[in-house]
């Protein structure tokens, strides 16, 4: 076993990124939704999902203990093991809100906010830039506080950007 440790990373931590980046993460978004999978195919994505996890948390750990500092190897968002745990957690969100009935008036902000949402994505990082580079970070205190706060801070700006933009006639077309 300790022959194998130091040649785990390279052996698990592939990149998707170079054959669909996050790409990749919509069109199975797209492909779960307007398909209904079996309750087996659904309880095995689970599954897998769940090994990912158990994967990242104690992969993560033994890397680090074996080379004696932090290595983020295995959080690679476009890895297969965050590939897996996406799937999973959409699937259940999917089925959890599937069976809720919603009043219009929450469908409406959901459905906004779901046109908003690839704006969102889009203008986030760049909103991170600017904090990181002006000293906003998640160090700035305890990160169990800023990292909730900076999300929330990024994702209004990001928003009020995408609604700002969805303003402009021509890069509403071709932008968000």
């Amino acid at each position: 076993m300790n022959a194998l440790i130091p040649h785990f990373p390279n052996m698990i931590a592939f990149s998707l990124s170079a054959v669909s980046g996050y790409i990749g993460y919509y069109v199975t978004g797209y492909y779960f939704s307007i398909h209904n999978l079996r309750k087996s195919t659904k309880n095995v994505i689970y599954i897998i999902g769940g090994i990912s996890i158990l994967c990242v948390i104690f992969g993560t750990s033994i890397i680090c203990l074996h080379e004696n500092i932090y290595n983020k190897v295995l959080y690679d968002h476009s890895g297969p093991l965050f590939l897996f745990i996406s799937f999973a957690v959409f699937i259940l969100f999917q089925n959890i809100f599937s069976k809720i009935y919603f009043p219009q008036k929450i469908i409406n902000i959901i459905t906004h906010l779901s046109n908003c949402s690839f704006g969102i994505y889009l203008s986030h990082w760049i909103i991170l830039h600017i904090f990181n580079t002006i000293g906003i970070k998640s160090t700035l205190f305890n990160p169990l506080f800023s990292i909730p706060c900076i999300t929330i801070v990024i994702m209004i700006c990001s928003y009020i950007i995408t609604i700002v933009v969805k303003k402009i006639p021509i890069l509403k077309e071709y932008v968000v």
